[in-house]
Protein backbone atom coordinates (compact mmCIF):
# COMPACT_ATOMS: atom_id res chain seq x y z
CA UNK A 1 0.00 0.00 0.00
CA UNK A 2 3.02 2.21 0.86
CA UNK A 3 4.50 1.61 -2.56
CA UNK A 4 1.17 2.86 -4.29
CA UNK A 5 0.72 6.21 -2.20
CA UNK A 6 4.24 7.22 -3.07
CA UNK A 7 3.66 6.17 -6.80
CA UNK A 8 0.23 7.94 -7.17
CA UNK A 9 1.89 10.87 -4.55
CA UNK A 10 4.71 11.64 -7.02
CA UNK A 11 2.79 11.24 -10.54
CA UNK A 12 2.97 14.25 -12.49
CA UNK A 13 6.11 14.83 -11.01
CA UNK A 14 9.42 14.84 -12.12
CA UNK A 15 10.32 13.77 -16.17
CA UNK A 16 6.93 13.91 -17.85
CA UNK A 17 6.13 10.36 -19.33
CA UNK A 18 3.90 9.17 -22.08
CA UNK A 19 0.89 7.06 -20.98
CA UNK A 20 0.34 6.06 -23.91
CA UNK A 21 -0.48 6.21 -27.98
CA UNK A 22 -3.90 7.11 -28.80
CA UNK A 23 -5.30 4.69 -31.59
CA UNK A 24 -8.16 5.71 -34.00
CA UNK A 25 -11.55 5.27 -32.93
CA UNK A 26 -10.27 3.34 -29.74
CA UNK A 27 -11.59 5.19 -26.72
CA UNK A 28 -9.10 4.57 -23.67
CA UNK A 29 -10.19 3.90 -20.34
CA UNK A 30 -8.60 5.77 -18.04
CA UNK A 31 -10.69 4.94 -14.55
CA UNK A 32 -8.75 2.70 -12.58
CA UNK A 33 -7.72 3.70 -8.59
CA UNK A 34 -4.39 3.24 -7.04
CA UNK A 35 -5.27 -0.26 -5.49
CA UNK A 36 -5.46 -1.45 -9.01
CA UNK A 37 -1.53 -0.98 -9.60
CA UNK A 38 -2.39 0.29 -13.52
CA UNK A 39 -0.94 3.84 -13.23
CA UNK A 40 -0.91 3.77 -17.01
CA UNK A 41 -4.58 4.08 -16.70
CA UNK A 42 -5.66 5.86 -13.48
CA UNK A 43 -7.98 8.40 -12.97
CA UNK A 44 -5.91 11.42 -12.94
CA UNK A 45 -5.28 13.56 -9.44
CA UNK A 46 -5.46 17.04 -8.32
CA UNK A 47 -3.09 19.21 -10.62
CA UNK A 48 -1.90 16.32 -12.52
CA UNK A 49 -1.04 16.11 -16.23
CA UNK A 50 -1.67 13.03 -18.12
CA UNK A 51 0.39 12.74 -21.61
CA UNK A 52 -1.14 10.90 -24.61
CA UNK A 53 0.90 10.84 -28.57
CA UNK A 54 -0.95 10.57 -32.21
CA UNK A 55 0.85 9.85 -34.87
CA UNK A 56 0.41 10.94 -37.90
CA UNK A 57 2.19 9.29 -40.97
CA UNK A 58 -0.05 11.53 -43.75
CA UNK A 59 -1.99 14.53 -42.92
CA UNK A 60 -5.91 13.21 -41.96
CA UNK A 61 -9.36 14.76 -42.44
CA UNK A 62 -12.32 15.46 -39.72
CA UNK A 63 -9.53 14.72 -36.44
CA UNK A 64 -11.87 14.71 -33.56
CA UNK A 65 -11.02 14.06 -29.72
CA UNK A 66 -12.68 13.91 -27.28
CA UNK A 67 -12.63 13.78 -23.70
CA UNK A 68 -15.50 12.46 -20.86
CA UNK A 69 -15.75 12.14 -17.61
CA UNK A 70 -19.33 11.46 -15.32
CA UNK A 71 -17.27 13.57 -12.78
CA UNK A 72 -18.43 17.21 -11.90
CA UNK A 73 -14.90 18.00 -11.87
CA UNK A 74 -13.02 20.48 -14.61
CA UNK A 75 -10.29 18.76 -16.67
CA UNK A 76 -8.98 20.44 -19.34
CA UNK A 77 -7.50 19.30 -22.90
CA UNK A 78 -4.63 20.08 -24.87
CA UNK A 79 -2.88 19.46 -27.70
CA UNK A 80 0.39 20.48 -29.32
CA UNK A 81 2.98 18.92 -32.70
CA UNK A 82 6.04 17.50 -31.75
CA UNK A 83 6.43 17.96 -27.82
CA UNK A 84 4.48 18.09 -24.74
CA UNK A 85 1.14 20.02 -24.71
CA UNK A 86 1.71 22.20 -21.39
CA UNK A 87 -1.46 24.93 -20.68
CA UNK A 88 1.34 27.35 -21.62
CA UNK A 89 2.18 26.41 -24.78
CA UNK A 90 -0.70 24.12 -26.71
CA UNK A 91 -1.41 24.59 -30.33
CA UNK A 92 -4.76 23.86 -28.74
CA UNK A 93 -6.42 24.50 -25.61
CA UNK A 94 -10.14 23.90 -23.74
CA UNK A 95 -10.42 25.45 -20.42
CA UNK A 96 -13.28 25.98 -20.16
CA UNK A 97 -15.56 24.51 -16.92
CA UNK A 98 -16.45 20.98 -16.82
CA UNK A 99 -15.05 17.51 -17.71
CA UNK A 100 -16.44 17.06 -20.64
CA UNK A 101 -14.42 18.21 -23.92
CA UNK A 102 -14.54 18.35 -27.84
CA UNK A 103 -11.77 19.31 -30.18
CA UNK A 104 -12.58 18.77 -34.29
CA UNK A 105 -9.81 20.14 -36.24
CA UNK A 106 -10.86 19.87 -40.33
CA UNK A 107 -7.81 18.70 -41.53
CA UNK A 108 -4.52 17.81 -39.14
CA UNK A 109 -1.41 17.38 -40.66
CA UNK A 110 0.74 14.76 -40.28
CA UNK A 111 2.93 14.38 -37.13
CA UNK A 112 3.54 13.56 -34.00
CA UNK A 113 0.75 15.21 -31.54
CA UNK A 114 0.85 15.04 -28.16
CA UNK A 115 -2.19 15.26 -26.40
CA UNK A 116 -2.63 16.84 -22.49
CA UNK A 117 -5.26 16.05 -20.16
CA UNK A 118 -4.58 18.45 -17.10
CA UNK A 119 -6.71 18.52 -13.62
CA UNK A 120 -7.10 22.17 -11.96
CA UNK A 121 -9.12 20.23 -8.96
CA UNK A 122 -7.17 20.43 -5.87
CA UNK A 123 -8.38 19.92 -2.49
CA UNK A 124 -7.46 22.11 0.71
CA UNK A 125 -6.26 21.36 3.64
CA UNK A 126 -6.88 23.29 7.03
CA UNK A 127 -5.49 22.86 10.95
CA UNK A 128 -8.47 22.60 13.33
CA UNK A 129 -8.21 22.51 17.08
CA UNK A 130 -7.48 18.96 17.45
CA UNK A 131 -7.51 17.06 12.77
CA UNK A 132 -6.67 18.72 9.88
CA UNK A 133 -10.22 19.49 8.07
CA UNK A 134 -9.93 19.00 4.21
CA UNK A 135 -11.95 20.95 1.82
CA UNK A 136 -12.48 21.28 -1.85
CA UNK A 137 -12.74 18.41 -4.52
CA UNK A 138 -12.17 15.30 -2.57
CA UNK A 139 -12.46 13.05 -5.77
CA UNK A 140 -9.39 14.51 -7.09
CA UNK A 141 -7.39 12.57 -4.28
CA UNK A 142 -8.57 9.29 -5.52
CA UNK A 143 -8.59 9.94 -8.88
CA UNK A 144 -10.75 11.41 -11.37
CA UNK A 145 -12.21 8.59 -13.99
CA UNK A 146 -12.14 9.59 -17.58
CA UNK A 147 -11.96 8.53 -21.17
CA UNK A 148 -10.10 9.98 -24.25
CA UNK A 149 -11.00 9.30 -27.99
CA UNK A 150 -8.88 10.85 -30.74
CA UNK A 151 -10.65 9.50 -34.14
CA UNK A 152 -9.71 10.54 -37.90
CA UNK A 153 -10.78 9.77 -41.23
CA UNK A 154 -8.27 9.37 -43.98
Amino acid sequence: LMAAMMLYATDGNGVPAVKGELVNGEFRDMVCTASEGRPGFAGIGDKQYHHFTVTLTEPVKNFKLELQSNSDATLYLTMREDDFAWLTDADYLLVQSGATKTLEIPVLPAGKWYIGVYCPETVTTTCAKDKFEVSGNLEALMGIPYYILASWTN
